[in-house]
């Protein structure tokens, strides 16, 4: 199971569960303080710490000004000497880097974002800030549910579909004897190579969370006691 990714520019992408000692759904102002002791246990960058909670779809701009606590789904920046988390449980943490200039986008991408674009929204604010060139972007996509176990049942299930073919994404429906799943990494994929990004720079980890065994909610319910934290250290 991979749990480090060593990427271009001094980027290290980590992923960590119940296993490493990461006991919580969330993070939120009251227990942060955990989180910043266990990122000193685990021996991750001690410098700022900032972590993306979804709350809104909105992409920031990274400021070591900023409050620690970022409401929305995902950051951007140029700065480094930090460590940037999310936690997630079935959805994709989408990193990408700018080889050329050093910026960066750290983005939590659930089902709705993987069919809105959020990938390429995530790459236009890093030519609007930064002056990327989707070209010159390379990346990972961290542990998310495939399609196989993302099976969509019951009337949530069928709003999602209906949201796939309204948005013309229908293609990355992937029908399965247990019922239609939904590829969170087709579509991720696909609005970056429509951002200009090579796809084929995009590297997936290809870990599953639900079959695989990490924080899952597809596969424990609302009765999940813990989250996947992953981390982007930006050296």
């Amino acid at each position: 199971m991979v749990r480090a990714k060593s990427l271009p520019g001094g980027f290290k992408f980590s992923s960590y569960n119940r296993e490493d000692g990461f006991l919580w759904r969330r993070v939120r102002e009251d227990n942060f303080a955990d989180l910043v002791n266990f990122y000193k246990e685990k021996g991750i960058l001690s410098r700022p710490v900032l972590i993306v909670t979804l709350n809104q779809d909105k992409i920031f701009t990274a400021d070591i000004t900023n409050r620690k606590m970022i409401y929305g789904s995902g950051l951007v920046g140029d700065i480094k000497g930090v460590a940037v988390s999310m936690v997630s449980a079935d959805c994709a943490p989408l990193i990408l880097i700018d080889k050329v200039s050093g910026a960066w986008a750290f983005v939590h991408i659930n089902w709705y974002g993987a069919v809105s674009g959020q990938a390429a929204r995530a790459v236009r604010e890093m030519i609007k800030k930064f002056g990327t060139k989707p070209e010159n972007i390379v990346g990972a996509i961290g542990p998310k549910i495939c399609a196989d176990c993302y099976i969509q049942n019951g009337w949530r299930g069928l709003f999602k579909i209906l949201f796939y073919y309204i948005y013309g994404r229908s293609r990355f429906i992937k029908k399965t004897e247990q019922g239609k799943g939904l590829d969170l990494r087709a579509g991720i994929l696909d609005s970056l190579a429509q951002a200009g990004v090579i796809k084929e720079r995009v590297e997936d980890l290809s870990i599953c969370t639900c079959h695989d065994g990490w924080p899952s909610h597809a596969r424990e319910g609302q009765g999940r006691q813990s989250s996947l934290l992953s981390v982007l250290e930006i050296n």
